[in-house]
């Protein structure tokens, strides 16, 4: 049996209003662990749908999400190498992970420089 490859994908929220809406469900970041980007779109589509004020956004500021413009990531965890330099930065930032399996949890996260800790999905085309 071949189990299928899955990544990470980031969605970032926007402070639209001036602010995040954090709370059980989201947070300024959701990390989405699917086998295609269309699977995570829809997951994502599911959580925002849980509650109105999750899409609830002023039109100077722009919406609150921007499913199209997703960091792919192909892992979520920092190696243990780099840990303690990752904990520095973050400033015990967290994300939302909605696993494949398994019930939501916050896991450590930094919303500017993830990118210099997680090695990325290479784009084919």
């Amino acid at each position: 049996m071949t189990t299928a490859q899955t990544y990470f994908y980031v969605f970032d929220q926007n402070n639209s209003g001036g602010y995040f809406v954090i709370d059980e469900n989201v947070t300024s970041e959701i990390i989405i662990e699917a086998t295609e980007e269309a699977k995570a779109l829809e997951r994502l589509e599911e959580i925002l749908s849980q509650k109105p004020k999750y899409m609830e956004y002023c039109s100077c500021c722009g919406e609150r999400w921007y499913p199209e413009y997703s960091d792919v990531y192909t892992c979520y965890w920092v190696s243990d190498e780099q840990y303690e330099e990752f904990e520095e930065v973050r400033h015990g930032h967290e994300a939302m992970f909605y696993p494949l399996d398994g019930e939501h949890r916050l896991i450590p996260w930094s919303r500017y420089s993830m990118y210099e800790y997680l090695p990325k999905k290479e784009v084919n085309g």
